[in-house]
């Protein structure tokens, strides 16, 4: 066999290589036309990440009950992840998440829509996205133990207990003020950090602009409505922190029982910050 017939034969191996791959991504994707689809794990998928990732806007990922050591990330997809029985605290507590101190266990940080929706879990056991950029510990710091919301994402969040996370920013939550990121109807409890052991929310400290990026020209705020942040502890902010001109919505929670070092023991408020704070129960702290 001449060396031009084993060309033709390597170049046609090749494209039957490339149209097989791409047959096996086509069979995960949701063809145009059909119904949102419910991707099951683990019995479809082994892991939630994996089902994310064959997962389609306006799909939704349906988790069984169990422990699931991951990082997740939502890719910027407008998708549902969820426990089987979101609104059931005794499932909500047996649909772990685990993120084995190897960042932050869930990740938003892709401009997410508001249909990206995550409700049903125990978020434990994470340790922050590191950051390198300029803040007020230094050039680096981990940001977000157990939720990392990025600038301009847009996350709905509800009914889980985020507990046992620990970073140097935000130990339960970390969001970013330009955002239209809404958390409700969570328990954030016994999280650890130096600023925000509950939920720290910050400006960006590397984007200066203020609209958001479904262009209607003003940075909706990041909002936290009817969520108990109790039992976590911080240097400044032991529930919440809101520093870096940022101005939330806090409405209608129940913030008890954090100890900071210093400042701020239910919430502390600063850096030229002017947050919307009404209705709260704010006591023992």
């Amino acid at each position: 066999m001449d060396a031009g017939t084993l060309g033709q034969l390597l170049v046609l191996f090749l494209l039957a290589a490339g149209v097989t791959a791409a047959a096996l991504r086509l069979r995960r994707l949701k063809p145009a036309g059909l119904p949102p689809r419910s991707l099951q794990v683990p019995a479809e998928y082994a892991s939630i990440q994996a089902a994310i990732d064959a997962a389609s806007p306006g799909d939704t990922v349906v988790v069984a009950p169990g422990v699931y050591r991951e990082n997740l990330d939502f890719m910027g997809k407008g998708i549902t992840v969820t426990g089987r029985q979101p609104a059931d605290a005794t499932m909500v507590a047996a649909t772990i998440i685990d993120g084995d101190q190897k960042g932050a266990v869930v990740t938003f940080n892709s401009c997410e829509p508001p249909e990206a929706v995550l409700c049903g879990f125990t978020i434990t056991n994470g340790s922050g996205q590191l950051e390198f950029s300029l803040n007020v510990l230094g050039s680096s710091a981990r940001a977000g133990g157990g939720i990392r919301i990025g600038s301009e994402s847009g996350p709905v969040i509800r009914n889980n207990v985020i507990t046992g996370n620990r970073a140097d920013l935000g130990g339960g939550v970390y969001a970013c003020s330009i955002s239209l990121a809404l958390l409700e109807d969570n328990c954030i409890t016994e999280n650890q950090a130096l600023l925000g052991g509950g939920v720290r929310v910050a400006g960006d400290f590397r984007k200066s602009r203020t609209r958001d990026h479904y262009g209607q020209g003003q940075a909706l705020p990041f909002q936290l409505r009817r969520c108990t942040v109790s039992h976590n502890r911080a240097s400044i902010g032991a529930g919440i922190s809101i520093d870096r001109v940022s101005s939330p919505v806090i409405v209608d929670n129940s913030i008890h029982h954090n100890v900071a070092v210093w400042d701020g023991g239910g919430i502390a408020i600063w850096d030229r910050s002017s947050p919307e704070v009404r209705g709260n129960r704010i006591s023992c702290n």
